[in-house]
């Protein structure tokens, strides 16, 4: 364990050795105590990603995974967000933030108003334009 937080303490961009109030290996992401430094160590994301593959010798590596043994990363839950169809105005589960119709032919049907219009307007006379 020993050179795991020496290899955090060094190659770990977000750890402080004493953060506000004195409190000791502190982590920046975090904005709180190291995960690994406590008496029950956890899993780290940034660490997993970001410092871990740069160790060359591996003894960190093997040292992180003999810590987090049994330790599960928390699931990320997928997006789900309920919504109205722009179109018919129908309810639906959007499966990602940009969904604005809840199906193929609500889309397909909105895109071919949405050309009308735009035909409509560029056709109409502007104020610019008075019929001789």
């Amino acid at each position: 364990m020993n050179h795991l937080h020496h290899f955090i303490s060094c190659e770990c961009a977000g750890h402080v050795a004493s953060g506000p109030n004195s409190q000791k290996h502190f982590c920046i992401h975090r904005d709180g105590a190291c995960k690994l430094c406590g008496d029950a160590p956890a899993r780290c994301r940034y660490l997993e990603e970001a410092v871990l593959p740069t160790d060359e010798v591996g003894s960190a590596k093997a040292e992180y995974a003999l810590a987090t043994q049994g330790v599960k990363q928390p699931m990320i839950a997928p997006y789900r967000k309920r919504g109205h169809c722009a179109y018919c105005h129908s309810p639906f589960t959007a499966q990602h933030n940009r969904e604005m119709y809840c199906s193929d032919e609500c889309r397909e049907a909105a895109r071919r108003s949405q050309v009308k219009q735009a035909v409509r307007r560029h056709r109409s006379p502007t104020c610019d334009q008075v019929p001789v």
